[in-house]
């Protein structure tokens, strides 16, 4: 995620980006950083392919992540979307 810091829009003083993800146990772990209310990103949209784990895993792990955020009224309507199953 280290190299989304050199684009994205801004909104409310962060920057805003899309991720797209695998989301293995790593790719979970920094999403959750970034959609906690302290994160200096705001995160648009979550995609997901396969990687790590098939693309039905990813999306699967994707939308439990950003459910467990949703308490974060910031994470409300962050839509996630699955991509390519390799």
């Amino acid at each position: 995620l280290s190299s989304l810091f050199a684009s994205g829009a801004e909104k409310g003083g962060r920057r805003e980006f899309i991720i797209d993800t695998d989301s293995g146990v790593d790719d979970a772990i920094a999403l959750l950083m970034c959609l906690r209310p302290a994160s200096l990103v705001s995160v648009a949209a979550v995609t997901t392919v396969a990687g790590n784990v098939s693309g039905k895993q990813a999306l699967t792990n994707a939308k439990v992540v950003v459910r467990q955020a949703r308490g974060n009224s910031d994470c409300a309507d962050i839509p996630v979307i699955g991509g390519a199953d390799g």
